[in-house]
């Protein structure tokens, strides 16, 4: 009975094996059925882990293990366990728990943004694989996702791990657990954590740290460091090119640490970020040493309100830009400087930021980027010269090649004369205020004081702002008529005054209000020598708003 029931079997798959054979022989001949096992497995390899297959995203190793049987036996062998160990999408645990197996012992890749409550019986799978972890990321945005279940096994050593980059949901208090990697990541070079209150002492710092992103929206005194625990954990990570910190300096009071102490020097730093309270940041700066070629990017809360707070901040901003070993900083070599007055609901990525806020940026280096950039609560008291007279006290002016007020309070002349009007080397303005523009011509305007017994005077020049090139009016409403009528004059007059000695060889008008063709006419007839009048019609038509005609009888001027 068993022979004849074999035999009946037999003739059964007969059918299959002639349909079989014939594709096996015709896959064997194609040049892609005739490539080793080992070139194939590293073709696979090279296969982007979630391909469109099917009506969605399916895992690359699945998808190539179904084309055929010799290559479901490639691609769930040894040689492409790599092929199975990227988690970046929302998968069935069943299907978790097949790649973890063909994955073997290889590093995994744990991608999961915005996750759901339904993902967190995989993520959490996925993470207690920690022995083998390179690359996590979880951001999680909903506040009924239980973060704190998915990572309650995350607490062993981690020797593959590189790059950890965890968000946990604001609108939640999300608690990790206290012995967080208490085996430590000795590799860890790329470790971002947000809302996560994790313990200072458990957060994995390693010393082939790149890059550093700590931030604790909840301001929680529970992830807060004392002064000692945090430049003890700088000094640590020498290989930093990044920093940023949000919610993290300590307290108001705890810096700066009794001395004797060295400052943390991290010399390959390129980008510090802080978003912390002004004294705490000014404090900070105190303590840290970084190359010149890097940039500072402060968001400060906390309202300023004397000039003196401005100044220590400049003077520790440029002696953290200093070697460690300089006892005296020398004064950074400015040579673009802008300063803006700002209002805005929001102040970047910080919801909580202040609507209303002061901002410089300082270029030290040629380049599009600055050098120095600071965002800070503009303050009730502090009055906008003794704001800006810091700039001439703590910063070296004499190479500056462009200065920009964007929507900045007015000067007065003599504070742009005294702060700017004698700098050699400064060839372009830009001005961006409603209807205050006046005082900046005036100032443009003045003659320099002869000097008593000075008989080389008629050859030197006769006006300050004496290498002035290019001015901008960016942005600046030329206001009703009455106003605009004497902006124009006051125009005209200081341009032409300079025009015999020292004249400005280009005015630029971006987007200025109130400014229309009659306007742009009368300029150009007032014949003034050398000078190369840039407007754009098209752009600044659109921004008048005036119902006074354009019948102003400012031609006659």
């Amino acid at each position: 009975m068993s022979c004849a029931a074999n035999e009946a079997q037999d003739d059964r798959a007969q059918p299959t094996r002639l349909v079989l054979d014939p594709n096996r022989q015709l896959n064997t001949a194609t040049p892609v059925g005739r490539l080793p096992p080992g070139i194939l497995a590293y073709i696979f390899l090279l296969v982007y882990p979630f391909p469109f297959y099917g009506r969605g995203r399916t895992p690359a190793g699945l998808a190539l293990s179904h084309v055929c049987r010799e290559w479901m036996a490639v691609a769930t062998g040894p040689g492409c366990s790599t092929l199975w160990a990227d988690f970046r999408e929302y998968y069935h645990p069943e299907l978790t728990n097949l790649m973890v197996s063909r994955s073997r012992d290889a590093p995994m890749t744990v991608l999961y943004f915005q996750p759901k409550v339904d993902d967190e019986e995989v993520l959490g799978y996925a993470l207690d694989q920690i022995h083998r972890l390179r690359y996590v990321l979880v951001v999680n945005r909903d506040p009924d996702f239980d973060m704190e279940w998915v990572f309650s096994t995350f607490v062993h050593g981690a020797p593959m791990l590189q790059y950890l980059h965890i968000e946990a949901c604001p609108a939640q208090w999300t608690r990790f657990p206290d012995n967080f990697l208490q085996g430590g990541a000795p590799y860890l070079c790329d470790l971002q954590l947000r809302n996560c209150n994790i313990l200072w002492s458990q957060i994995p710092f390693s010393a082939n740290l790149t890059n550093l992103l700590l931030w604790d929206h909840l301001d929680s005194e529970r992830t807060w460091p004392t002064t000692e625990m945090l430049m003890e954990a700088l000094k640590h990570m020498p290989l930093l090119r990044k920093i940023e910190l949000r919610g993290i300096l300590p307290s108001k009071g705890s810096f700066p640490p009794s001395p004797p102490y060295s400052r943390a020097v991290l010399q390959d730093l390129q980008t510090v970020t802080l978003w912390e309270p002004m004294p705490a940041t000014v404090d900070f700066l105190e303590c840290l040493s970084i190359p010149r070629s890097a940039m500072v990017d402060l968001w400060l809360t906390g309202s300023v309100e004397d000039a003196t707070t401005i100044a220590r901040l400049l003077a520790n901003i440029r002696a953290t830009l200093e070697d460690a070993e300089i006892s005296r900083p020398t004064p950074l070599r400015t040579r673009r400087l802008e300063i803006s007055f700002r209002i805005d609901g929001q102040c970047g990525e910080w919801v909580d930021d202040p609507g209303e806020y002061w901002n410089f940026d300082i270029w030290t280096q040629h380049g599009g980027r600055p050098s120095i950039s600071v965002a800070l609560d503009q303050g009730r008291l502090l009055d906008p010269t003794e704001f800006v007279a810091q700039f001439q006290a703590e910063l070296d002016l004499a190479a500056l090649e462009k200065l920009q007020f964007t929507e900045f309070e007015s000067l007065p002349s003599p504070a742009w004369i005294a702060i700017f009007g004698q700098l050699p080397r400064l060839k372009a303005i830009t001005v961006s205020c409603t209807c205050e523009f006046q005082d900046f011509f005036l100032a443009v305007s003045t003659k320099r004081p002869t000097q008593a017994g000075d008989t080389t005077a008629t050859s030197r020049p006769t006006f300050y702002f004496a290498a002035l090139e290019t001015i901008t009016l960016e942005h600046a409403d030329f206001g009703s008529r009455p106003t605009r009528r004497t902006n124009l004059i006051c125009i005209i007059h200081a341009l032409k005054e300079r025009s015999k000695t020292n004249p400005i060889k280009e005015l630029r008008l971006e987007r200025c209000p109130e400014f229309l063709r009659v306007h742009y006419e009368l300029l150009k007839s007032a014949d003034i020598d050398g000078l190369d009048l840039i407007w754009d019609e098209d752009e600044c038509g659109e921004l008048s708003y005036s119902d006074n005609s354009d019948s102003d009888s400012v031609s006659s001027e």
